[in-house]
């Protein structure tokens, strides 16, 4: 199905996650919104139309 998602870029997501989380833990300061442009490019996925 075209809207699937391979399991290289379900691990991407995940590591992604818990880069922030680790971020997070730290208290480093990290941007949601950046992680998110990265991302994209990595998982070859358009933005989510209501999040433009």
């Amino acid at each position: 199905m075209a809207g699937d998602w391979s399991d290289e870029q379900n691990d991407a997501i995940v590591a992604d996650y818990f880069a922030m989380l680790a971020d997070d833990i730290a208290g480093r300061p990290y941007s949601k919104a950046e992680h998110n442009r990265l991302l994209r490019a990595v998982i070859d996925r358009p933005p989510r139309l209501d999040r433009i």
